[in-house]
């Protein structure tokens, strides 16, 4: 039996995508190095689907033993998920952000070029295509990331394009809006090791415990003068995954993944946490942050036509699983 393999599958979006994979009855093998992520819920999936997910702690970037992994294997897809992924660390840390999503990205393509392994799937940003308006961004716009984040994920983007060309395979490039939420009943989400929250693990936690939080602008021409985004759900994503796992594509396509709605701002995302939660949340404005783009939303409906992609959750879905979870996780921490 053919397996796929998915390289950061122990982490937030990756647990999910392992999941959606496992319940259609794929076998899957996750690597991850689990630099930034707990190893409890890749075991818990482990567990759930006996001898249907197994799991290899090592960087994908290690050719010595990705090519052992793929002799033992027959894979017939990888998912590229594994990365580093902050804007501000990003500027920070260039040399590394190179090293980890281009490097070593390169390495894990050499290796599937050398097993005959010809198709893959990466996760890659919306973020690549920089600030640009009007909005929807269709995949056709010209890209011109701002944060070096987004420069090393289109740098990835060139390298699977070329692997596509050369090795005569298939490539899905998944351009993710932003990913929030959680699997409420595996309880499967956001809980990374990093010290910088995301947004609304940050706005939930305030919520709960009554910290004031500082918000980054509230001097962008939004309509309430916070950042725009394009939220989606953390399942949709996974399930986006899926459909292009199972999608014969000729050579490379590229495709948003994104709710295909107006878009949310801070505030908005602020407010809904506020009715989740029950409470108010004390909040202040900073300066803006370095790379930030003032607005963006993406055009899914290739992803609609083509993959046959749905979204199902809206903010309320996000909001509410994102606390759930936490909810569960905090109570767990506790015993």
């Amino acid at each position: 039996m053919s397996e796929i393999l998915v390289t950061g599958g122990a982490g937030y979006i990756g647990t999910n995508v392992v999941n959606a994979l496992a319940l259609r009855g794929e076998k899957v093998v996750v690597v991850d190095d689990f630099s930034n992520c707990k190893q409890k819920y890749i075991d818990k999936l482990k567990n759930l689907y006996k001898g249907q997910v197994e799991c290899f702690s090592f960087s994908f970037g290690d050719r010595e033993k990705l090519e052992s992994l793929f002799k033992t294997h027959n894979f017939s897809a990888v998912i590229h998920l594994a990365g580093k992924k902050y804007v501000q660390e990003s500027n920070e840390k260039q040399e590394l952000y190179k090293l980890v999503n281009v490097d070593m990205t390169q390495t894990l393509l050499d290796v599937m070029k050398e097993f005959s392994v010809k198709k893959i799937v990466f996760s890659s940003t919306a973020m690549v295509y920089g600030n640009v308006m009007p909005c929807p961004i269709s995949e056709l716009r010209e890209l011109s990331p701002v944060s070096y984040y987004a420069t090393t994920k289109l740098m990835a983007e060139k390298l699977i394009a070329d692997f596509v060309k050369t090795s005569k395979g298939q490539g899905v490039i998944l351009r993710l809006s932003n990913p929030i939420g959680a699997d409420d009943k595996l309880m499967l989400g956001d809980d990374n090791l990093a010290k910088a929250k995301p947004i609304l693990p940050y706005l939930l936690d305030a919520a709960k415990n009554g910290n004031k939080v500082v918000l980054n602008g509230n001097d962008y021409n939004t309509k309430d003068g916070t950042p725009v985004r394009d939220y989606v759900h953390v399942c949709d994503v996974a399930e986006a995954f899926c459909l292009a796992v199972e999608k014969d594509v000729e050579d490379l396509e590229i495709y948003n993944i994104g709710s295909g709605n107006e878009g949310q701002s801070v505030l908005q995302i602020l407010q809904e946490v506020e009715k989740v939660v029950g409470k108010s949340v004390d909040h202040s404005f900073g300066e803006r942050r370095e790379g930030d783009v003032e607005i963006f939303v993406s055009d899914n409906s290739k992803a609609k036509n083509d993959l046959g992609l749905k979204i199902s959750r809206d903010l309320n879905d996000m909001v509410l699983s994102q606390y759930k979870f936490l909810e569960e996780t905090q109570k767990k921490s506790t015993k």
